[in-house]
């Protein structure tokens, strides 16, 4: 019975955390059209979950998970009903087909970040606002990135034991020079502003934080499926219908 009084008075007062963290974003892609095809407008929910071992970002067609335990990394590709299995620290060229490797040593990318002085509510709260200009090859990427550390959740804990990791599964093209610039940014990400050059046509997307609360996450949601296929390397990229494939570097 005390020891039930005990919980209780923990639970109550916000000493003992039940579930894990789950954060839910939406993001928007404007309509746009490249070489004649039309893509309409398009939503889709991304969803974050974490505790103190795992974390993982889910979306309609790919999943990454961090198991700090077993120091892996998880990349699922859903409609191929496969994934890779990456030791941490994750070195993601390893992982990528010959071609597009040899493409990645050509097609440099520079990062530049710079702090502003704008600021941003989203959820009620107060985010920082940074603007990031990526420069490649073929293409340029401007974003702003509203972040904050006033967020309701550890995000120390969060940046200490997976941001990094995140980062370059999501960025795998960069160089260390560029996770170094991008390290430039300290706070939680709450939302994004992104404009993306594509073949002279600006392709926009904007992602937002929708909801943030605390619980038990689906089973399942931090291990690859059962019947899912190990891949060694991640597969070549399939160029859309009626577009050709670039040929690869030599």
């Amino acid at each position: 019975m005390i020891k039930n009084s005990l919980f209780l008075f923990a639970l109550l007062t916000g000493l003992v955390s039940i579930g894990d963290d789950h954060i839910v974003y939406m993001m928007h892609t404007d309509a746009h059209e490249i070489m004649g095809q039309k893509q309409p407008a398009n939503d889709v929910e991304v969803n974050l979950w974490f505790s103190d071992k795992n974390a993982a970002t889910d979306t309609k067609g790919q999943k990454s998970i961090i198991s700090t335990e077993k120091k892996l990394c998880y990349m699922i590709m859903k409609g191929q009903k496969s994934y890779l299995e990456m030791p941490i620290p994750v070195e993601f060229k390893k992982f990528l087909p010959d071609q597009v490797a040899k493409m990645m040593d050509v097609l440099k990318t520079t990062v530049t970040v710079k702090k502003l002085e704008e600021e941003k509510q989203i959820l009620g709260v107060k985010c920082q606002t940074y603007s990031i200009v990526f420069d490649m090859t073929m293409s340029t990427m401007q974003m702003k990135l509203f972040v904050s550390e006033e967020v309701p959740f550890d995000y120390s804990a969060y940046r200490e034991k997976y941001e990094d990791t995140f980062n370059r599964v999501t960025r795998q093209m960069l160089d260390e020079n560029s996770h170094a610039e991008l390290a430039k940014i300290v706070g939680f990400q709450m939302g994004s502003e992104m404009t993306m050059d594509m073949m002279g046509v600006p392709i926009r997307t904007r992602m937002e934080v929708t909801k943030i609360t605390k619980e038990n996450a689906p089973e399942g949601m931090y291990l690859p499926p059962a019947d899912f296929k190990k891949l060694d390397k991640l597969p070549m990229p399939q160029a859309p219908s009626g577009t050709p494939a670039p040929p690869a570097p030599k």
